[in-house]
């Protein structure tokens, strides 16, 4: 899986029982409704011959246009089921009829580019679609007429070095603008670099150590996303602002008004270019975006672009989604994905236009999904959450033909925006966090630089991340939960317990400011509950003396000769109301 989430999958979440927290491993009444809208919207879009017609005499067809790249994207990164944590099927996992169904449409980009002058919006949606397609298989089989390795590979490295060359680099802040025809002058344009940068995080991937490397085109994206990085970070702070001093947003183009989707489009490259959820721009943004939360729409800060409300979306999701996956927890009191939608319009810094979550608990069913009234949604797996936000506004805007029909944009782009967040996807991207040259989603020991990714044991973990065999081994995953001290009941869930009874007290549980630190604040399970084997979960209470605040948390016990974590998970705890 391109997308980050699979090295999540089967490690211990530590979340809270009745508090916001990441969705469990299981598969949910809303997590099926989510893939019914999946599959209805992809229907659609091949009875509108998206995906072109393998049987027509000429082939490489498709009528999604300049918007294909975004297409192809949104069937090669469905899910393979309705399991919340599912894989992404890429091109080697998906059905046959897929599988022809990618080749066709992959197949009409390549052939679109041949000859073609740069446009940033076909290009950036193109370079994840043909990364995606040539990491996971595409070009392998052999069939007559359709792309082969070589000429994916070809047609990236056309497409990226048009990028590259578009860059303005001659006022210091590297954006880019629409196309070649515009690029004589200066164009400080935040909607089109975001879709170039996610291209360009998407080819990086490919780019990196393996089969395709090019050290001399990495460095050159490096460069550029380095350069365009800084920009967004340090722009300076545009009226209206609500929270003087601390939060940053970004506009359609650098100094307009600042709005929801393109201070997200900031939020995303500063990621690909190398900031984490604790750097000062990152920080601003979040804020911003904090201070005026809305979905499934962006009507109360869209810098009057109110037509862009799906592209805001995902551009947002696939943001929130890196800060999630990549295991940094927020320092101190800075803000996480978790501060979403928790705060209330009238609180300060004031928004009446600011949304708090959607509550599972109380919504209703969309009625195209079947009966269920409020609460149908409520189940302990399916928390209050951004992901749940975004996605239950798009069921509630899909129609009976498979369209969402909640933004006016074009078409085709639009239906693919959707699909996107349905699909968590991040559109191929990769992030290095331990610059080893390994993207994250597939590093064996992703916080841990090991280039050689050795695993003597072959057990799936690199041997910088094996701890001791002395000790019986228990995976801590990187999942965030949040609650109130002496209040919020927690959970501890994962395999590699000791493969025997484990007295309900026998678990330790130590919280620190830092992983494995000093002066850890512990306290005691107050159960253990088998779930499957050796999967097991520890239940306590976040102690009563714990401060609010960001923090991280480990495991020991005693039974079975000894057990303990040999990572984290990050808590945040907040104050009580």
């Amino acid at each position: 899986m391109l997308s980050g989430w699979s090295r999540l999958a089967g490690l211990v979440a530590l979340a809270a029982i009745f508090s916001a927290g990441p969705a469990s491993a299981q598969v949910t009444k809303f997590s099926t409704d989510v893939t019914t809208a999946i599959d209805n919207s992809i229907a659609r879009l091949v009875i509108n011959g998206a995906f072109g017609d393998a049987n027509a005499a000429n082939g490489c067809t498709s009528t999604a246009g300049n918007a294909a790249g975004l297409v192809a994207l949104a069937l090669l990164e469905k899910r393979q089921s309705a399991d919340q944590d599912a894989v992404s099927q890429g091109y080697a996992l998906a059905t046959a009829t897929d599988k022809a169904r990618i080749d066709e449409i992959m197949c009409f980009i390549i052939a679109q580019h041949t000859g073609a002058t740069q446009y940033a919006y076909r290009d950036g949606a193109d370079l994840m679609a043909l990364a995606v397609y040539l990491r996971t298989g595409g070009g392998l089989t052999g069939n007559a007429g359709y792309p082969t390795q070589a000429s994916i590979l070809t047609s990236l490295n056309t497409i990226f070095d048009k990028t590259i060359a578009a860059q303005h680099k001659a006022d210091g802040f590297g954006y880019w603008c629409y196309g070649a025809w515009e690029n004589s002058f200066t164009c400080d344009d935040a909607s089109t670099t975001q879709l170039v940068v996610a291209g360009l995080s998407a080819a990086r991937a490919v780019y990196l150590p393996g089969p395709f490397a090019d050290a001399g085109r990495l460095a050159s994206l490096n460069t550029a996303v380095d350069m365009v990085e800084l920009a967004y970070a340090n722009i300076p702070a545009q009226a209206p602002v609500l929270a003087p001093g601390t939060e940053r947003g970004h506009g359609y183009n650098r100094g307009h008004a600042n709005s929801l989707q393109q201070t997200a489009s900031g939020l995303w490259v500063q990621l690909v270019g190398g900031s984490d959820i604790n750097s000062t721009g990152v920080q601003a943004y979040l804020e911003w975006i904090r201070n005026r939360y809305d979905f499934p729409d962006h009507n109360n800060a869209n810098g009057g672009w109110g037509a862009s409300s799906y592209y805001y979306l995902w551009t947002a999701a696939k943001a929130f989604e890196f800060l999630e996956a990549s295991g940094v927890p927020a320092a101190g009191n800075n803000l996480d994905t978790s501060d979403l939608g928790t705060l209330p319009a009238a609180s300060a810094p004031v928004f009446a236009g600011r949304l708090e979550h959607a509550d599972p608990a109380t919504v209703a069913r969309p009625a195209l999904f079947g009966p269920g009234g409020a609460g149908y949604y409520n189940e302990p797996a399916e928390t209050k959450r951004w992901y749940f936000d975004f996605a239950y506004g798009l069921l509630t805007q899909q129609d009976s033909a498979g369209n969402f029909n909640g933004s006016s944009w074009e078409y085709y782009s639009n239906q693919a925006y959707a699909l996107l967040v349905l699909n968590r996807s991040v559109g191929g991207g990769c992030v290095d966090t331990d610059d080893d040259g390994v993207c994250d989603s597939d590093d064996n020991c992703p916080a841990i630089a090991n280039p050689n990714q050795a695993d003597s044991d072959k057990d799936g973990k690199g041997d910088a991340c094996d701890e001791s065999d002395l000790m019986i081994k228990l995976n801590v995953g990187t999942s965030p939960g949040t609650g109130t001290a002496g209040v919020t009941a927690m959970m501890a869930t994962g395999g590699g317990w000791p493969n025997i009874a484990i007295p309900n007290n026998d678990v330790t549980i130590h919280i620190a400011a830092q992983c494995m630190g000093q002066g850890a604040i512990t306290t005691t399970s107050t159960r253990v509950q088998v779930v499957l084997g050796t999967t097991k979960r520890a239940y306590f209470k976040i102690p009563a003396a714990t401060p609010a605040g960001n923090y991280y948390v480990w495991i020991t016990g005693n039974a079975g000769g000894g057990y303990g974590s040999f990572n984290c998970s990050a808590m945040k705890v907040v104050a009580a109301p």
